[in-house]
């Protein structure tokens, strides 16, 4: 637990079989989290695992934010499994900034929305990341509500919900998304749901928005979970042209993981 903390840090550890539950309602008051609380603090969490934690009857399995400003980079939060909404993680009234996260087959149980992430009047900054596999009630990636989203560089497949139409990334209402340069792709049933400020992005079955496309991402090997880009794939220096380039001096490619062109020397 982190409350009431300022310039906390976290980092190297592996959280796991983290249980929690007060018997419901979590996601009304400052209880949650399966693996991590924090609480009215800032805090970074870097180069963490945090795997097969639960938040039975509660929110936020992996991570439940409140009143925080969190940092959470080359972190993995996978497996967990939470009775309410957010088997990953549940922000609320907080600020939270994402590179190279992993968020894989996370899940709520019995109507639960958020597989992944669950945001209350929050902002998230979401980049280079992956969110993969998860499954909820409504929003097997995200389902958020109120705040604003920037998702840069990422890659969103194969997450899974059990009510129709709300797909990968859910907007329950006024929160103001952006996502650019980014991966959306075979989700299950439904991609994005009330999301218009798309760019430079691969979205299955199609945005409108500059540069978009909708075309097979050719993944290394998604079979087995393996989603760096094919040499051949038409996500490959079609980012946005403005955005930073990628390490090896190239255009922007779409996606978490940039695809390396050999450059000759000179």
């Amino acid at each position: 637990i982190c409350e009431n903390n300022s310039d906390s840090e976290l980092s190297g550890f592996t959280i796991t079989n983290g249980f929690y539950d007060d018997g419901g309602g979590g996601h009304n008051n400052d209880d949650g989290g399966g693996g991590i609380r924090c609480l009215y603090c800032t805090i970074l969490i870097s180069d963490v695992i945090v795997t097969e934690n639960q938040s039975i009857n509660d929110d936020g399995a992996g991570l439940f934010i409140r009143y925080s400003n969190v940092s959470i980079e080359n972190t993995s939060i996978i497996n967990n499994v939470a009775g309410n909404g957010a088997g990953g993680f549940r922000a609320d009234f907080s600020s939270v900034f994402l590179n190279s996260v992993e968020l894989i087959n996370n899940r709520t149980l019995d109507g639960g929305n958020g597989g992944a992430i669950y945001l209350g009047a929050t902002n998230l900054d979401l980049n280079n990341s992956l969110i993969y596999n998860n499954e909820a009630w409504m929003g097997g990636a995200v389902y958020t509500s109120g705040g604003s989203i920037d998702i840069i560089n990422s890659t969103i497949v194969s997450n899974t919900t059990n009510y129709p139409n709300m797909g990968a990334i859910v907007n329950a209402g006024g929160t103001s998304i952006s996502i650019m340069n980014t991966i959306v792709w075979g989700n299950n049933p439904f991609e994005l749901y009330d999301i218009t400020n798309i760019e430079y992005s691969n979205i299955q079955g199609g945005s409108s928005g500059n540069g978009n496309i909708d075309i097979d991402p050719q993944f290394t090997n998604p079979e087995n979970s393996d989603y760096p880009l094919q040499s051949t794939s038409p996500c490959i220096d079609v980012g946005d042209p403005n955005s930073e380039l990628d390490p090896d001096g190239t255009i922007a490619d779409m996606g978490a993981y940039y695809f390396h062109q050999y450059q000759p020397p000179l």
